[in-house]
């Protein structure tokens, strides 16, 4: 079984979803969405199907209700992947993911053959996605669970390689190499020596 490359945004006011899905042109690919579905908690209970041409107002009055929009899709046709829209507090979560099944460059830390990914993924949230941003995480399997303690939020998670962050984020990561990136902080993990 693949693991799933993962890109979470922890955002004040939610936009319309394709702004969010735009992040897979960054993988050089097309998303179409397949299903969408709409379930009242993490144990699936009341699931149902979305009509694809959903409005943006019925998924934020969904998700200001306290449902989870999941959201499957293929990119280019071949890579299954989708999205999470829920809310944690007042804050919305949004989680894009992509199976590494066929793209296992993914599933590793930043190198080489993945740096590029990276840096259209960081500077497309920099550029279109960050005016509303108070953290995005990107990595492969992640466990990222938010709190209003973001320095917490990013202590306490697992398999995060890169934050972005805005630059009035007062934080202090000792594995992460932070540099600055127009309104944003970017802390990428170091790498190994």
């Amino acid at each position: 079984m693949a693991a799933n490359f993962e890109v979470t945004l922890f955002v004040n006011q939610l936009a319309c979803y394709t702004k969010y899905i735009s992040l897979f042109h960054c993988l050089n690919g097309d998303f179409i969405l397949d299903e969408m579905l709409v379930i009242d908690n993490w144990e699936y209970e009341n699931q149902r199907k979305l009509n694809l041409d959903v409005s943006h107002y019925e998924i934020v009055d969904l998700i200001n209700n306290g449902k989870i929009i999941m959201a499957y899709g293929h990119l280019n046709e071949k890579h299954r992947c989708g999205f999470i829209l829920h809310k944690v507090n007042s804050i919305y979560e949004i989680t894009l993911w992509t199976s590494t099944k066929e793209l296992p460059f993914l599933d590793s830390i930043i190198s080489g053959d993945n740096e590029h990914i990276y840096r259209d993924i960081t500077n497309h949230v920099v550029k279109e996605l960050s005016d509303d941003l108070i953290l995005c995480g990107i990595g492969s399997e992640t466990s990222i669970h938010y709190s209003d303690a973001i320095a917490d939020v990013m202590q306490s998670s697992h398999n995060v390689f890169e934050w972005i962050s805005p630059k009035d984020a007062i934080i202090q990561m000792d594995i992460y190499v932070k540099s600055d990136l127009n309104n944003c902080h970017v802390w990428r993990l170091a790498r190994p020596q």
